[in-house]
């Protein structure tokens, strides 16, 4: 199921095409707030200057997991669903439902959609069916830098609906200049 209009990102007298929070939690929010909202994390994991929360939440009658990022001196900056399915079509059309709830939570904001196939001469049809093909599609909020990506991977059994803050761009080329440093991909510090 979509997360309802008001689950992600809504705030009373917030213009509807502003992202400024991820699960009633605004960006900038620590570590403190959010546990004080959702009580302690399934789990915990150290990232690049920050922590990621790990809770179970249900979105319209889904269980899905919910991961905070939070910057230490940024607080929150990214805010993740990972959403199950068990077939290709089911996640076809999760992935659709999810999609047509955030355009029209936020309708002024457009949605870029890219569609990738692995192997060639397959339609795009055909090769998600598969489990070959990718799917994107973000929005972008101009009035803050803000932006939503949903996105499934070739062959996974999850895709990710993210909920990116103002200064997740910069901690995102900060993990990849640890991950490069460190010659892992955790990177943590």
């Amino acid at each position: 199921m979509p997360p309802s209009p008001t689950d992600a990102t809504s705030t009373a007298g917030a213009r509807p095409d502003v992202i400024t929070h991820f699960e009633e939690i605004p960006w900038g929010a620590s570590a403190s707030d959010i546990r004080a909202r959702h009580g302690e994390p399934l789990a915990e994991e150290t990232v690049v200057h920050g922590v990621e929360l790990a809770y179970h939440r249900s979105v319209n009658g889904q269980q899905v997991e919910a991961e905070f990022t939070v910057h230490r001196d940024h607080g929150l900056i990214v805010g993740s669903f990972v959403v199950p399915f068990k077939s290709p079509e089911e996640c076809g059309t999760l992935f659709t439902t999810w999609r047509d709830a955030i355009d029209k939570r936020y309708p002024d904001l457009t949605a870029r959609e890219e569609q990738e196939v692995e192997e060639e001469g397959l339609s795009f049809d055909e090769a998600f069916a598969r489990g070959e093909a990718s799917w994107c599609v973000e929005w972008d909020d101009p009035s803050n830098l803000a932006r939503i990506e949903l996105l499934v991977w070739p062959s996974a059994e999850v895709f990710w609906a993210s909920y990116y803050g103002p200064h997740a761009d910069a901690w995102e080329e900060e993990r990849f200049q640890a991950e490069l440093k460190n010659g892992d991909e955790g990177g943590a510090s």
